[in-house]
Order: C-alpha cells, then sequence, then structure tokens
C-alpha cells in the first residue's frame, strides 16, 4: 500500500493552515485607508448632511479626517448647524470625541468651563436713580 495519498493529503492541510494562520495574524490589507472622496460621500448618506470640509490628522494615535459638516436646512432646531465629526480613515465610522475619566467625561483640548466670572455682588446691587 502506497502512502503517498497520505502524505499528499498532510500537505494540503498544513499548507491551507499555515495559510489561514498567516491571514489571521497578518494586518488586514481589506482595510485599506478611506479617500476623502469616500468619506464625503459616506458621511453624506448617512447623516443626512453637506460636508464642508475635510482635513486629514491624528486622533489616538490613529489616522482619521476632521469632517466639517452643516445640517441641511428646515423647521428644526439644527438647521444649518455647523459641526464637526472625527471619522476614522480605515474603518470609516465616527470616533467618539468625549473622553470618559475618573471624573466623569472630558471635551478634547482645552475647554475652559470656569463659570460665573462676576464678582459676587454684581447681580446684587439696587438700581439707583
Amino acid at each position: 500500500m502506497s502512502n503517498r495519498p497520505i502524505t499528499l493529503f498532510k500537505t494540503i492541510i498544513c499548507a491551507a493552515l499555515l495559510a489561514g494562520f498567516v491571514i489571521s495574524v497578518s494586518p488586514s490589507l481589506s482595510l485599506a485607508a478611506m479617500s476623502q472622496a469616500q468619506v464625503r460621500a459616506a458621511v453624506e448618506k448617512d447623516y443626512d448632511v453637506k460636508v464642508i470640509k475635510i482635513t486629514a490628522g491624528v486622533a489616538s494615535n490613529r489616522p482619521v479626517f476632521y469632517v466639517k459638516i452643516m445640517y441641511k436646512g428646515g423647521n428644526f432646531n439644527t438647521a444649518f448647524q455647523v459641526n464637526t465629526i472625527v471619522i476614522d480613515a480605515k474603518t470609516g465610522k465616527r470616533v467618539s470625541q468625549f473622553r470618559h475619566k475618573s471624573s466623569g467625561r472630558s471635551l478634547p483640548g482645552t475647554y475652559d468651563n470656569v463659570p460665573n466670572r462676576q464678582t459676587t455682588d454684581a447681580l446684587r446691587g439696587t438700581i439707583r436713580r
């Protein structure tokens, strides 16, 4: 009896397992970076907005697009409102701009939220005529 078919079968199985391992360990080649045109089309479709400007950048050590959007006009509070959202350049998914910390959430950057800069007697005085 020949061992040739068994050896061929073992070789094919080993090659398939090796190929599967290489594909699972290597970085995903299908997640190539999106172009600005693809990001523009996806954001306008998903959020029903007009994209004003797209700027490439880095956030949390990954490539992102900062997308300045304007909501369409209408009879609602956000009509023509302009915001900037962050889109992951590889996946096209939105990146959260809030960072949760032990004391709660905080906005990125240097957001000054010191309340009541008036003197303590600014609103207590009487009007003299």
